[in-house]
């Protein structure tokens, strides 16, 4: 399979900060799966997407009820005086890497298979 990671920031900085920050986030994860997994480079796609996609988040309230959250800019910052805890809590959700396969027919490369061991 070919997967796309997608690293997300919050969204504090500025949009431009944003997006170069998440796509080192998904640079390096690309590299780390390369380079200590052995996962070939071209089924991995790295892509930065800053605070553009907020994270969908269900959070089950004190009643055990459901809640399902956008944790948009505008929804963290109404915490902010309000409840310090779910305003950081929120932020952290929000930066994050996640994973989309793309295509489910990757073909490796002739020659580049797993080497049988030397005897």
């Amino acid at each position: 399979m070919i997967v796309e990671l997608m690293a997300h920031t919050d969204c504090r900085g500025s949009d431009a900060q944003n997006l170069k920050l998440s796509q080192a986030r998904a640079d390096s994860c690309v590299a780390y799966l390369v380079r200590e997994k052995g996962v070939p480079s071209a089924r991995l796609v790295p892509k930065g997407y800053g605070e553009k996609v907020p994270l969908d988040y269900v959070e089950v309230s004190d009643t055990g009820d459901s809640l399902h959250l956008k944790l948009t800019c505008d929804f963290i910052t109404k915490f902010q005086k309000t409840d310090k805890n779910k305003f950081e809590k929120y932020h952290q959700l929000n930066r994050r890497t996640e994973c989309k396969i793309l295509s489910m027919d990757y073909k490796e490369p002739e020659g580049e298979g797993v080497k049988p061991e030397e005897e």
